[in-house]
């Protein structure tokens, strides 16, 4: 039989080592219990996904994303577009690398294009999630940084990257746009579980996926020459080009460093002139034409017409035919036409500064655009008709990119032999 020479070490010794065990119990079973939980939320957002039209990889890495979210957060996202995008982008530059952060964005990409969330703000506009390669144009040895882009307007470019900015600010650099890697074809299994335990939310697992569709760059262009350029011409009529135009092709373009990011973010702020490019290529000449259609005066109705236009809505020429406007039309001949201007030749006298709309149509009858025009020039020839040189004002973009568009075909229609130019309503 032991005697316990020192009892109360031994009984200090066991209360210390009962507190010891039970800690360690209490945290193996709180991690038990995050871990039991956080597969719960894990499993209703994969069903969320999966109900909002989602493949079943799209829906897998949505839960990995935001598994660590409050229940209900991860779900509520899937109904807030914008924020969604942003956290997704955010999570790119916070990758351990940059093949970690090109794969993830390859990911973003295809769950937001399964989203139909990765629509350009403007015709060449580089998407969400698109990496682009930042250099310096007068260090062409220095090594670029990838930043993703986070979103866009007419003037500005917010991106995200996970290095550090190395350039001060106004630093004028060269964007080259970046192919994404293909997206993991891994499927996950937790994903798995819960298509197999959920039969509705397998129904809409087998919704086939969009495909981002990414633009490799071409070639690596000069800091004074960098631009975008635009696909083919199509003369099939303006009304079928206008709409099934092919995207154009991607090159370098110029923008400016205009706000470094603030720590903890790793949002930089870059200026471009991507609309101002692309419409000049498209249409920097006037094409020579004759196309007969009308003009409308400054008033009211052309301009809510203008307004449904710009709204992208389909308007009709019999509904300009019933405004008050149309009776106050003047017909003309468009004898030369780009997206900044064009030249008219009509009956009746006008004067400068005299402010009318332009009416322009396609097959149908579908009036395709109605630019305010400012009368700069007025001239008379031979025969007495007056020549009225117009320059479009207030254009908006969408405006603008629609009239390049429209120049664009009409220079094909009218280079073609067999063609004609287009007519505009009857009188």
């Amino acid at each position: 039989m032991l005697i316990n020479l020192f009892p109360a070490e031994t009984a200090g010794v066991q209360a210390t080592a009962a507190a010891l065990l039970l800690a360690a119990a209490a945290v193996v079973g709180i991690a038990a219990l995050t871990f039991w939980r956080r597969a719960g939320r894990r499993r209703l957002a994969i069903e969320s996904a999966l109900q909002r039209g989602l493949s079943l990889r799209s829906a897998g890495f949505f839960a990995e994303v935001f598994q660590r979210e409050a229940s209900g957060v991860a779900e509520s996202l899937l109904s807030a577009p914008d924020l969604l995008t942003k956290r997704l982008v955010l999570a790119i530059a916070k990758q351990p690398g940059p093949g970690a952060a090109l794969a993830f964005a390859a990911d973003a990409a295809r769950l937001l294009d399964e989203l139909g969330l990765r629509a350009p703000a403007f015709a060449g506009a580089p998407r969400a999630c698109e990496p682009l390669l930042l250099s310096d144009p007068t260090e062409p040895a220095g090594p670029g940084i990838t930043v993703f882009v986070g979103a866009a307007d007419e003037r500005n470019l917010i991106v995200v990257s996970p290095s550090a900015c190395p350039w001060p600010l106004r630093r004028s650099l060269l964007a080259m746009p970046q192919p994404l890697p293909p997206a993991s074809t891994a499927q996950p299994a937790e994903a798995s579980r819960a298509a197999a335990a959920t039969t509705s939310a397998t129904t809409s697992a087998t919704t086939a996926a969009r495909t981002a569709s990414t633009s490799a760059a071409t070639s690596a262009a000069s800091a004074s020459g960098a631009e975008l350029s635009t696909g083919a011409s199509n003369s099939d009529g303006l009304a079928t080009s206008l709409e099934d135009a092919g995207p154009p092709r991607r090159l370098a373009f110029q923008v400016a460093l205009l706000l470094r990011p603030m720590p903890p973010q790793h949002e930089w702020v870059l200026t471009h002139a991507l609309v101002e490019t692309i419409t000049n290529r498209r249409a920097v000449v006037r094409v020579p034409c004759r196309i007969e259609t009308v003009t409308l005066p400054d008033s009211g109705d052309p301009l809510l017409l203008r307004q449904r236009l710009q709204r992208e809505e389909r308007v009709a020429l019999d509904e300009l035919r019933a405004s008050r406007a149309w009776s106050q039309r003047l017909t003309v001949t468009v004898l030369d036409l780009s997206a900044d201007g064009a030249k008219l030749s009509l009956d009746q006298p006008l004067a400068k500064h005299q402010r009318l709309h332009l009416l322009l149509t396609g097959p149908g009858d579908a009036v395709l655009a109605l630019p305010l025009g400012e009368v700069v020039d007025v001239k008379h020839d031979a025969d007495g008709r007056t020549l009225a040189g117009v320059r479009f004002i207030g254009v908006r973009m969408k405006e603008r990119v629609g009239l390049a568009d429209y120049v664009r075909v009409l220079a094909g229609q009218v280079g073609a032999s067999t063609l004609r130019p287009p007519r505009g309503p009857g009188r």
